[in-house]
């Protein structure tokens, strides 16, 4: 806006975190995995929420769609990929080594995964503070050692396929 303003769009119900965001095209939906209670919400062009799942887990930390109204969320605490289908029905893709899937993409009916083990959870270095003000440190200004990453390929069936492993580093992305 020219005033420069802004205005909350949604405020998903129980999300303190949102981790992810896709535009699912098909349902005309903006799509978002968030924590810390594992929830997967569809949002409308005015802002409404509409929870989609519930999962076991603590977040969902990325989304991925195939374009014809299926997504695909990874989760921390057990490393799953969830298939959403179109009529909301989830079921599980694959159950990975480690305790999160960080990274997701679609293409050509197969999935690249970004799965990744830590030893501290990422975040756990921060205590709560009040709010409004930032989370400090838990202990002097150490950095959280990097965690080790894998990448998988998976088929429609949910085969997955390393094709690479890291123990010196976690991944982030892929595409």
């Amino acid at each position: 806006a020219k005033s420069g303003k802004t205005k909350r769009f949604s405020s998903p119900a129980g999300a303190k975190h949102i981790w992810a965001l896709r535009y699912d095209k098909k349902r005309g939906l903006l799509i978002a995995g968030t924590g810390p209670e594992g929830k997967v919400f569809a949002i409308d062009s005015i802002g409404r929420a509409k929870l989609l799942h519930k999962a076991e887990a603590s977040h969902i930390m990325t989304l991925s769609g195939d374009g014809k109204g299926t997504i695909y969320a990874g989760t921390s605490d057990d490393a799953l990929v969830l298939r959403i289908l179109p009529n909301n029905r989830t079921e599980v893709v694959h159950d990975f080594p480690g305790n999160e899937v960080t990274a997701l993409d679609y293409h050509d009916g197969k999935l690249a995964v970004a799965a990744n083990t830590f030893k501290t959870p990422p975040g756990s270095q921060f205590k709560p503070s009040g709010a409004g003000k930032p989370a400090t440190p838990a202990r002097p200004a150490t950095r959280p050692r990097p965690g080790s990453g894998e990448l998988w390929r998976v088929d429609a069936d949910g085969r997955a396929e390393m094709l690479v492993s890291r123990k010196d580093t976690h991944f982030t992305a892929v595409q």
